[in-house]
């Protein structure tokens, strides 16, 4: 392992402020895929562009999820944090799609894809925020 990898394995504080700086992208980049599927009614490209930003998503998504346990329950058992994760995507699962239909009956389609992607860009800022205080808080190296 190199030298710049073992600094950044003992600092928890980096290790927090990397899945912060992740997770943020993770929600950034999930509120790109409705903008996306809004733009497919002028070109069918826009779903495929659009299905393309999901899977980096997911995929961001699936690292940060393995990723956060381990990071911050450090040398301890990580399963606390995991069951988090768990508890916090069965809120969402439960909320989420009664939510959806609530407004989709509400509104439109294009209202519904409009809030979730405002929704995931607010997420967005404020883990990039949450990050910026674990940046603030280092101490000055000697």
């Amino acid at each position: 392992m190199s030298p710049r990898h073992q600094s950044f394995e003992r600092s928890p504080k980096v290790r927090r402020l990397w899945i912060s700086l992740v997770t943020s992208l993770v929600t950034l980049t999930a509120s790109l895929f409705p903008l996306c599927l809004l733009f497919a009614q002028h070109h069918i490209a826009w779903v495929y562009i659009a299905y393309f930003v999901y899977g980096i998503m997911q995929g961001g998504s699936e690292l940060s999820w393995h990723m956060s346990g381990p990071i911050f329950s450090k040398n301890e058992d990580s399963s606390l944090y995991s069951s988090v994760n768990v508890a916090m995507v069965g809120l969402r699962g439960c909320i989420a799609p009664g939510l959806g239909a609530f407004l989709g009956w509400w509104t439109d389609s294009t209202t519904v894809l409009l809030i979730g992607g405002g929704i995931c860009l607010l997420g967005s800022v404020f883990m990039n925020r949450f990050s910026a205080r674990y940046r603030l808080e280092e101490p000055a190296s000697a």
